[in-house]
Formats: structure tokens, sequence, C-alpha cells
């Protein structure tokens, strides 16, 4: 027989066993939450009053209707996949995702929308013949279609470029010592000559800078560049100041923010660079040139204005920089990089991850993913196959297709983009163009 001290000490236990869930073989303790995350980004370049359907892994539609953050509102338990993914395009745009999908560990915050007005056009300078090809590009597949007839420019065009805003396109003519200047219709991509400006001897590069305010020439032969104003009307350039570089300069390029201008000297195996006068143009040597490669000739600048990659032919490798955002001098990331034979051009594409290079003698692509924090440079995969001498590459505004010219082939070869890795994949499709092309330049649609 228990004592009443006994029968309390019971009566204690089994009512502490049961506010524990416990207890005369009751069920066990209670399952603790999974952890969930969140999955979300950010939309650039949408037109007001358009908008567009994001979905994830298929469902979970969001409709964004402006640029800014998006976040989709099924959380997703910790070590579950996502695919971002566009499902309704806006009305006359593309939009592309970079960093669409991954493994879900933390809150995801870095998918990237970018949208784009459709069609865009791209634009191929032809040495032999002295024009320009226009084609329209159909921004869901890449391909290229024929826009009109090509549009005579001076001798030998060499370079091409195409200031901000859109309104009008320029050529170094390096035959006959000028720049050709054409605007260029919004709604059809053709180009209508404005006229023609005198240059140094031998201009083999332009580059216009992102204010749209100048224009830098490099003239091979006397080893200078000059600096013109541009007419916001007309598009029309005026000379306003000439300035020394090192021996045959090559190739120029201006930073995102307007700042500095770079030149590539050939002869010398080294890179300039100058600091511009935001009011006059007028460029002033930021110090001593920096050794680049044997025979540099192509320099390209990344989208932020971080880093100067330059590709240089005589010994087969490209070089990488970091930039000072304060002065603009260059600082070597290491040792250059190898590449195929003859790598004569380069370019970014726009997300700033990756490099791509033609190999013009070994008649290939090589691919390059960009670490971010340094700059430097790590091959993805092996070279793709290009045609004859591929001569020019650029990348299209929504990083899927990249476009390279073939300057014996006379063609134009479109290969679609791993949004992941970056690695090339040819789409077999080849557009004719005019004799000996040289710079491809991508336009989205204004």
């Amino acid at each position: 027989m228990k004592t009443s001290i006994q029968t309390a000490v019971c009566i204690g236990l089994a009512a502490l066993l049961a506010s524990c869930g416990g207890g005369g073989g009751g069920g066990g303790g209670s399952t603790p939450a999974p952890v969930t995350y969140t999955v979300g980004g950010t939309v650039t370049g949408l037109a007001a009053a358009k908008s567009l359907v994001l979905s994830n892994n298929g469902g979970n539609p969001i409709t964004v209707n402006a640029n800014g953050a998006f976040s989709f509102s099924t959380a997703l338990t910790s070590g579950a996949n996502y695919a971002v993914s566009v499902s309704t395009q806006p009305t006359g745009m593309d939009c592309s995702v970079v960093n669409a999908s991954g493994t879900v560990t933390a809150n995801v915050s870095n998918v990237t929308v970018t949208c784009f007005k459709s069609p865009a056009f791209a634009y191929v300078v032809n040495y032999l013949d002295n024009t320009i090809s226009t084609f329209a590009v159909n921004t869901t597949t890449g391909m290229l279609t024929s826009v009109g007839t090509a549009v005579p420019t001076g001798q030998g065009p060499g370079s091409f470029t195409i200031d901000p805003a859109g309104k009008f396109a320029y050529t170094a003519n390096d035959g006959s010592n000028s720049v050709s200047t054409f605007s260029i219709n919004a709604a059809t991509g053709m180009l209508t000559s404005v006229g023609a400006t005198g240059t140094g001897p031998a201009p083999f590069s332009i580059a216009v800078d992102p204010t749209g305010k100048f224009a830098f020439v490099a003239n091979s032969s006397n080893n200078t560049i000059l600096t013109y104003t541009i007419s916001a009307t007309t598009g029309v350039l005026t000379g306003v100041a000439l300035m020394a570089t090192g021996r045959l300069p090559s190739a120029i390029a201006v930073d995102p923010a307007s700042k500095f201008v770079y030149v590539v000297n050939g002869d010398d195996n080294s890179v300039s660079a100058y600091v511009i006068n935001s009011a006059t143009g007028v460029l002033t040597s930021v110090g001593a040139v920096v050794a680049t490669g044997k025979t540099p000739a192509s320099v390209s600048i990344d989208p932020k204005g971080k880093f100067v990659y330059v590709t240089n032919p005589g010994d087969n490798t490209i070089s990488a920089y970091t930039i000072n955002a304060t002065n603009g001098a260059l600082t070597s990331v290491g040792a250059a990089v190898s590449a195929g034979q003859y790598p004569n051009s380069a370019t970014v594409d726009p997300a700033g991850r990756f490099v791509y290079v033609t190999n013009g003698s070994s008649k290939s692509v090589s691919t390059y993913s960009i670490n971010a924090t340094t700059g430097a440079l790590t091959s993805v995969g092996d070279a793709v196959a290009a045609g004859n001498f591929p001569s020019s590459v650029a990348v299209d505004p929504t990083g899927r297709f990249a476009y390279v010219t073939n300057y014996r082939d006379n063609n134009v070869l479109i290969y679609t983009i791993n949004p992941t890795t970056g690695v090339l994949t040819s789409t077999g499709s080849a557009v004719a163009t005019g004799l000996r092309p040289g710079t491809v330049v991508i336009l989205p649609a204004q």
C-alpha cells in the first residue's frame, strides 16, 4: 500500500510527463520547423508601363512592373534547388536572367534580370570593300538577318563604334586617314552618311566616351591620339587636341565612367593611360607606360571599370590589369595567361563575368572567367572552333549570344553562351558579310 507521499509523487510525475508529451507510451517530442530561405534579385532595363512575369522552378509566378528588387513569395527549404526564368516577356522587349539557378543555403538575392528593347542590330565593317553591313538581331534566337545594302565608308575601315545614345556611328578608315560619321535609324538600324573628318595618318582605332561628348582616335603612323568633340545634334566631329602615345598605337578604349583612356602600343609592347578632362576632352598622361606582352593588338575594359585586358599576338597571351579608380593607373594582375595562336581581339561580356578572345591563326575562340575581386583570368574549357582567321568577337547585350567575324571567310558565326559557365556552343549558322570583315558591334534597339 502506497503512502500519501508516494501517491503525491506519482501524481506529480504523471502531470509532468503529460505536459512534455511523454508518459504512459504516449507520442514523442515536437518536430522543429524546417529552415527556409527566399529567392529574389533585381530587374533592370524594364521600360515604363511594361511588365514581365517571372517563375521559380516553373511555378510561383510573380508579375514585375518596374525596375528594382523582386522576391518570390514561396520560400524554399535549405538544400532545395531554384531555377528562375522569364515566363512572359514584356511586349516589344526581351529579358534574360543571370545567376538564374543554384542550391539554396541562404537567402538568394543575386538573380539579375536584364531587359532590352527588341529587335537589336549588328554592324560589321568590311575592310577590303570599304563598307558596313547591317543586320537585325533576333534577341530570342540570336540569328542575324541582313538589313538593306552595305553602306560605303572611307578606305580601309578597321574600327567601328557607336555613341552611347545609339544615334551615331563612326568608322576609323586607316586607308584614307579619316573618320566616317553616320546617323542611325532607330527603327530600322540603317546608317546614313553624315560626312567624313580628317585624322592623323593610319587611324587604327576609334572610341567614344560613355557621355557621348568626345571621340578619341589612335593614329598608328605618327604615334598620336586625336580628341574630338561630338555634336549632339549631327554627330559631326571637331578636333580639339593631340596627345603623344607610344609607338604604333593600335587600339583604344574608354572606361565606363568616362574618366580614363587606355591605348596599346604595338611596337613598344606597352599600354598608355590618360585622364580625360570632363569639360574639354583633353587628355593628360597618367605617367609611365605599363608593360604588356609582345605586339599588343587590342584593349578591353570590364563593365564596372575595374579591370583592363590586352591581347598580345606576339607571344599568344592575354595581360590583365587592375585600374586605380582615383588616377587611372594600371597594375598588372600577374603573369599573362596563355591564349591560342595570334590572339587579336577580346571582349568582356555585359555582366563582367567572362572574357572572349579570338585566335586568328588557330581559328578558334577562347573563354576565360573573371575573378570578380582580382580580375585574374581562368581558362574555361577548350577553345571552340571558329572560321578562317577570326578577327573580332562581340556579345549581345543580354549575354546569351556571341558573334565572331572571320576575316578570310567573309562571314559571321553565331554562338550561344552557357549562362553559368560562359562556354560557347556554335549554332551552326554562318551569315555572309562584305569582304574581309573586321569589327562587329551589337546595338540594342533604342
